[in-house]
């Protein structure tokens, strides 16, 4: 039987924790049975238990919406697994003129120009994500560079290999994953969550949104969008009920 005095100790380090820090701490257990600690999260008590509850059976936090809605500020560039999606509009920036785009199995011409700015609606098709390359195969409803449209009837075939670009715009994706390596910057769930991530690997399930990806002296890359389920470091912070 534990002495009286002990639990008093206890609630007392517990509720002061609370009171003073206003901090959460996200555990989750490890393969050794013992609790890792997911440090730089910080929310507001009553705002969290509005947005997840503890499941006790599995260890984890369970968002009781159907959807998470989050932002990540960062410089690191997600990566996917490939295969087909679709995209709204996705406007790539590149001096990259050297590459071959092809469009309906013709190469375009972009030799005397210094750079392009290639946008496309209505894409379908596979893509692949890898630093500031792009490479790309599909269709795509409606194709422009430089503010000039390419007309032909029904959809374009559309195709590049190891694409480099300067920025890059792309809304209305669907990715069953993506995963950010090594990550700097913040996770943000607006107006419930603020988490500072420190070289940490975020991954993401079933996310549908938008995201910009900029190159030069201070890169930036940033997500917003719904997703099913969050993980960072292995360490699963919230997932959909």
């Amino acid at each position: 039987m534990h002495a009286p005095g002990l639990h008093h100790r206890r609630f007392y380090i517990f509720m002061t924790t609370i009171v003073v820090g206003a901090i959460l701490v996200l555990m989750v257990i490890n393969d050794d049975g013992q609790f890792d600690i997911l440090t730089s999260a910080s929310v507001g008590i009553d705002s969290l238990e509005d947005v997840v509850q503890f499941d006790e059976d599995t260890g984890t936090y369970l968002v009781k919406d159907n959807e998470i809605t989050l932002r990540i500020e960062t410089s690191t560039i997600p990566v996917t697994d490939g295969g087909k999606v679709a995209v709204q509009t996705l406007t790539i920036n590149s001096r990259d003129i050297n590459n071959k785009i092809r469009i309906n199995n013709e190469v375009l011409e972009v030799q005397n120009l210094e750079e392009i700015t290639l946008a496309l609606e209505g894409f379908v098709g596979d893509v692949s994500f890898d630093d500031f390359i792009l490479t790309l195969s599909g269709e795509v409803n409606r194709a422009s560079v430089n503010g000039v449209g390419i007309s032909t009837a029904g959809r374009l075939a559309i195709s590049f290999d190891r694409l480099s670009y300067d920025s890059l715009n792309v809304e209305g994706i669907r990715l069953p994953t993506a995963t950010l390596y090594a990550t700097d910057g913040k996770l943000i769930i607006p107006d419930k969550l603020d988490y500072g991530l420190a070289g940490d690997d975020v991954h993401l399930t079933d996310f549908l949104g938008n995201f910009n990806i900029g190159s030069g002296e201070e890169s930036f890359v940033v997500l917003d969008g719904q997703v099913k389920g969050v993980s960072v470091a292995g360490g699963l912070i919230m997932e959909v009920k």
